[in-house]
C-alpha cells in the first residue's frame, strides 16, 4: 500500500458561485478534467446535485497508467468545498481515495485541491 499526498492552489477570474457550480457537478468532470474518463451518477440530492458517483481516474506517473474505478461519495459543505471520497468494496478493504476542492473567496477567488490516498501500487513505482 503506497500513500500518496499533494495539494494545488490556482487564483481563477470566476465568482464563488461558479466555481462551486463547476465543482459540485461531478458528473459534467470529464468535459473539462482529462484525468476524469467517465462518471454515472448513482444517487443524487433532491434530484440534483450528485451524491454518490461512479467514476473512472487516470492516473499516470512517468511511462505507467493505471485506470481507477471508484465509486465516491461526493460531500458539498457551503459552497466552499467539495469533498470525493472512496466507498471501500468491503470492510477488509484497506485502499483510500479522497480529493478535496476548496474555494476560497477573496479579491481573486482561489481554487485549492487535497489529495489524500492509500492505494495498492507496485512497489517500483516512483511516487514523490
Amino acid at each position: 500500500m503506497k500513500h500518496i499526498s499533494g495539494n494545488a492552489v490556482m487564483s481563477v477570474a470566476a465568482s464563488v458561485e461558479d466555481c462551486a457550480a463547476l465543482l459540485e457537478a461531478v458528473d459534467d468532470y470529464p468535459k473539462w478534467h482529462s484525468d476524469v474518463t467517465e462518471v454515472l451518477v448513482l444517487q443524487r440530492v433532491d434530484q440534483r446535485r450528485p451524491a454518490k458517483v461512479r467514476a473512472k481516474l487516470r492516473v499516470s506517473v512517468g511511462p505507467l497508467r493505471r485506470d481507477l474505478d471508484l465509486v465516491l461519495l461526493v460531500d458539498v459543505q457551503h459552497q466552499r468545498t467539495v469533498t470525493l471520497t472512496r466507498v471501500p468494496h468491503d470492510p477488509a478493504d484497506e485502499e483510500r481515495f479522497q480529493a478535496t476542492w476548496l474555494i476560497q473567496p477573496g479579491p481573486v477567488t482561489r481554487i485549492g485541491l487535497e489529495l489524500e490516498a492509500n492505494l495498492d501500487v507496485p512497489r517500483l513505482v516512483p511516487l514523490g
